[in-house]
């Protein structure tokens, strides 16, 4: 019997997976956009025996959500569906990656018991994505961890987010273009967040969510003069002063659930794997 399953495992998150998982020998399938649509519940059917399935597959970017709303609900709740009803055919362990969801903060560090107010269609495709694992946990028995996963930064991500952004153009020496110096948030190195998927593996049965994030924040402004620090550079700084769509002015994770029950911790501080994140950029 193959031990794992991965959805989405081509993408920024799932690579990082695999290379763990390859290290550790791992037996593992991976599905990617190329081996079928998690929205079609014949993809799964082929699909042997597994023990735990990393369901890391689904539309994440925030602005690009406002525009796609049929691919974006389709991907992230009906595929979703598809994969809880694999892990309940199969009797598999489901260890899925969520997202911030909470909307604006009432209080700050936000814990899991937060009130939820989606402020994107992403959050919300999370959300109801969320429920329906939950649903089936309460009622079917199904064991599974939500990992709650606040701003995940590393190498290999799309150059439409904002770090590997503003990195591109401190390495093209051009001008740092951003909306809004302002807004704060979280960031937690990729490195610690496959730590916590696969400490996921080894929780105990039942239903399971946790924050994954640092326990700080960071101002863009801030970000970009650490990157800057980096790579020795002193680029113009442009600033539209433009707010995006329900822009949350600062986030910070409460992880002392994930400290406590899974027994994880970030092993990076911010400015530690940003360097590490640009070094490997020049390997």
């Amino acid at each position: 019997m193959t031990d794992i399953l991965i959805t989405g495992g081509s993408g920024f998150l799932g690579k990082r997976l695999i290379s763990r998982l390859d290290k550790f020998n791992y037996s593992y399938i991976s599905l990617s956009s190329k081996d079928g649509d998690i929205n079609n519940a014949e993809t799964f059917q082929s699909i042997s025996k597994v023990k735990f399935v990393f369901h890391l597959a689904g539309k994440s970017f925030v602005p690009q959500s406002w525009e796609e709303d049929d691919n974006l609900f389709s991907t992230n709740i009906l595929g979703t569906r598809n994969v809880v009803q694999f892990c309940k055919k199969v009797d598999a362990k489901l260890i899925m990656a969520s997202s911030y969801i909470y909307g604006h903060p009432r209080n700050l560090p936000v814990k899991e018991n937060h009130p939820i107010e989606p402020n994107n269609p992403y959050a919300l495709s999370k959300w109801i994505a969320e429920q329906i694992v939950e649903f089936d946990s309460k009622h079917n028995n199904l064991n599974a961890v939500i990992l709650r996963i606040f701003n995940i930064y590393g190498n290999g991500q799309s150059e439409n987010f904002l770090i590997p952004k503003i990195i591109s153009h401190v390495e093209n020496n051009e001008e740092i273009k951003i909306f809004d110096l302002k807004p704060k948030r979280d960031f937690v190195y990729i490195e610690d967040v496959v730590d916590a998927l696969i400490l996921s593996l080894k929780i105990k049965n039942g239903f399971h969510r946790f924050n994954i994030g640092s326990g700080e924040s960071f101002s863009v402004e801030q970000i970009i003069q650490m990157i800057q620090k980096i790579y020795g550079s002193k680029l113009k700084i442009s600033c539209q002063e433009k707010t995006r769509r329900n822009e949350v002015n600062n986030v910070v994770a409460d992880i002392s659930h994930a400290r406590k029950v899974l027994k994880w911790n970030p092993n990076y501080n911010f400015y530690e794997g940003l360097k590490e994140y640009i070094d490997e950029r020049f390997n």
